[in-house]
């Protein structure tokens, strides 16, 4: 017989530990808290999966095309974004939808799913790379970091993105380069940004080879090399209408701009905190705290890779380190600060599994010590505490600060406009004017109703009330196409949606 094709070394064991190796640095406890604790991590990822935050249109572009499909066989092949429709998003969906009704929580199965898949990848990476301290601290960090709780929340392509880099590195280092390779490749299929992986998994194999290929280690390099590069030509002569990612003059500028640096550096610091998430899903975050907190993660993991570097010696471990300083120079030259900003993190969430073995490997010597043991508790349960506070709570009570997009309450709002206009629509059809992009999209794939017709012109977005006496308007409160309906005295109100703060989705109603 063959060998395995996922795991094909003999002394790489992609089984989790049995009751009596569950220890951290020798004790039981450690290891106990961290299940703990990861349980926890996976509670605040089901919690209202639907309805926190409001159910975004991209993720119901997806289940629209979805559902098409299923019903009919047809689909598009690019997003509204430009990208290559995500295999992994649009194919999970697609058998989401033989078996249930179009919901938020089915939009964002898919991403929980992963989220789940990459805390149980992270395990095994972490255990060939250091070891069992090094495999529980790496399946904790992934568990408990902000981003990674919100991005399960999301059903995006930019959420599978931690599931495919940690699956490509347990295949290599399994053995598997051919394997890989295919799933790196699968990973620039969901997402363009998993280019940034590139430089991680070549470091990763050329550690590899340092240990075990011996006066072969050039040619094993190289030809890792060569594959990786193959499968990003290939995915640049298929993409459609790919452009160049980056103008070369802006790259120089920023080689040259300390400022950039540092505000990298920071904009880093809050990626990890979950300062970045806040910002952009909920509207604000977490205050005065939120920038020291970001220098101190940055200042710490600065002092690790320090103490954690060997001149002396390349072999896996100082690989993991060196590789993730690869991928995120590589982003910041190519990509730069505002890739990792509020609204367009999705862009840096390629960073975040590469960020989480690192650390693994840089705190894992410390895993037996007491103190550390104590820290590291204190620091993950202040994270789920903060993810509570600063997302959970916010956007359970109803926001107004958030995108409109994401706005929520006590019920999704754009959920009940659609009860609400199948409501309306039960003694005959209706026509029904979303005021935009944002509520068209997600009412649509939640009604799927023939008998509700919804229009929406995005070259028309506060289209003239006078224009359309017959059809109800779908529009968020208090907006300027919502004071051209009441102006044109038209229409009447007959919903609103619940939301303490007055930010509703309401409907008019022609006279």
């Amino acid at each position: 017989m063959g060998r395995p094709f996922i795991f094909p070394r003999g002394d790489f064991r992609p089984a989790f530990p049995r009751a009596h190796e569950m220890t951290i640095g020798n004790s039981k406890v450690p290891a106990l808290c961290a299940v703990g604790l990861i349980l926890v991590a996976l509670a605040l990822r089901i919690y209202a999966l639907g309805r926190l935050p409001g159910v975004n249109a991209d993720e119901a572009w997806y289940g629209i095309a979805a559902l098409e499909f299923v019903n009919g066989g047809r689909f598009g092949m690019v997003t509204p974004n430009g990208n290559l429709i995500g295999p992994l998003q649009f194919g999970e969906l697609v058998l989401l939808h033989l078996f249930f009704e179009p919901s938020g929580a089915v939009l964002r199965v898919p991403s929980l799913l992963s989220s789940v898949g990459a805390i149980a990848l992270a395990y095994l990476a972490g255990r060939r790379i250091g070891g069992a301290s090094a495999a529980w601290l790496a399946m904790l960090i992934m568990a408990v970091l902000p981003i990674n709780i919100a991005y399960a929340r999301l059903g995006w392509d930019p959420s599978h993105s931690g599931l495919l880099i940690l699956l490509a590195t347990c295949l290599l280092l399994g053995g598997s380069r051919i394997g890989s390779a295919v799933v790196f490749a699968g990973a620039l299929m969901v997402h363009p940004t998993n280019l940034f992986a590139a430089p991680f998994l070549l470091l990763l194999r050329a550690g590899q080879a340092f240990e075990e290929e011996g006066d072969h280690k050039i040619r094993a390099i190289r030809i890792y090399a060569i594959m990786l590069l193959a499968v990003v030509a290939f995915y640049y002569a298929i993409r459609a209408g790919s452009d160049a990612m980056t103008d070369p003059s802006q790259v120089a500028r920023r080689l040259v701009d300390l400022g950039q640096y540092a505000e990298f550096a920071r904009l880093f610091g809050d990626l990890l905190t979950g300062e970045t998430v806040y910002l952009y899903l909920v509207g604000k975050g977490m205050g005065s705290i939120a920038a020291p907190l970001a220098w101190l993660t940055v200042g710490l993991l600065a002092l690790l890779l320090l103490r954690g570097i060997n001149f002396r010696r390349f072999d896996l471990k100082q690989a993991v380190l060196l590789g993730w300083v690869a991928s995120l120079g590589a982003f910041f030259i190519l990509a730069g600060p505002i890739a990792i900003r509020p609204h367009f993190e999705r862009y840096g969430f390629v960073l975040i599994a590469p960020t989480a073995l690192a650390m693994a490997v840089m705190v894992a010597p410390y895993a037996a010590r007491r103190w550390f043991q104590w820290l590291a508790a204190a620091t993950a349960s202040a994270a789920l505490a903060g993810f509570l506070l600063f997302f959970v709570l916010p956007l359970s009570k109803g926001t107004d600060e958030a995108h409109r997009s994401f706005r929520t309450g006590p019920v999704e709002p754009k959920a009940a406009a659609a009860t609400a206009l199948r409501s309306l629509a039960t003694k005959g059809p209706i026509e029904v004017l979303p005021e935009d992009y944002w509520l068209h999209l997600p009412v649509d794939y939640l009604l799927q109703d023939q008998g509700i017709r919804l229009r929406w012109r995005p070259d028309e977005p506060a289209l003239d009330a006078s224009g359309a006496p017959h059809a109800y308007w779908l529009v968020w409160s208090d907006s300027e196409t919502e004071r051209r309906v009441r102006a044109a005295g038209l229409h009447r109100l007959v919903w609103a949606s619940e939301d303490p703060r007055g930010r509703q989705v309401r409907i008019w109603q022609p006279k």
